[in-house]
């Protein structure tokens, strides 16, 4: 994918892989995005490239803040343009991150309440429709 940005569905997928501590492995990466280079998530991570004496290169600042999910937990200081990430590399949520994952979190406890509502009603609703047959039957038979 461009640096131009990253789908909904991509980003949904990759802040849902952090464990609770908002800490997010490559390895887990790797395995949600098989067929994703090491290049595609460059612009999804916060930390700049850096030059060989370990400063900022201007020129390599890729990404913009609504597209930043992560930032490296430890950044290496081999990490620049076509670094290999290794399985053990780990990134923690990003604030922007973070959030998207919160209101995931959010809606999916949301629906399990909307579920769950939806089934004590169909139980109530039953319930009443018992209580109303034997109501009928009590006067029929009366």
């Amino acid at each position: 994918m461009s640096s131009m940005g990253y789908s909904r569905e991509d980003c949904e997928k990759l802040v849902m892989l952090a464990d609770d501590d908002g800490k997010v492995r490559y390895k887990d990466m790797h395995e949600a995005f098989p067929s994703a280079s090491s290049r595609f998530f460059y612009d999804l991570i916060g930390d700049d490239f850096q030059m060989k004496h370990g400063l900022i290169d201007p020129r390599l600042i890729r990404s913009t803040p609504s597209q930043i999910m992560l930032f490296w937990d430890h950044c290496p200081e081999d990490y620049r343009e076509g670094y290999e990430f290794k399985p053990d590399d780990t990134f923690n949520l990003s604030v922007h991150g973070a959030n998207l994952r919160y209101e995931i979190k959010k809606a999916e406890a949301q629906e399990k309440i909307t579920i769950e509502t939806l089934r004590w009603a169909k139980i109530s609703a039953l319930l009443a429709l018992v209580g109303i047959l034997i109501t009928i039957w009590q006067i029929v038979k009366g």
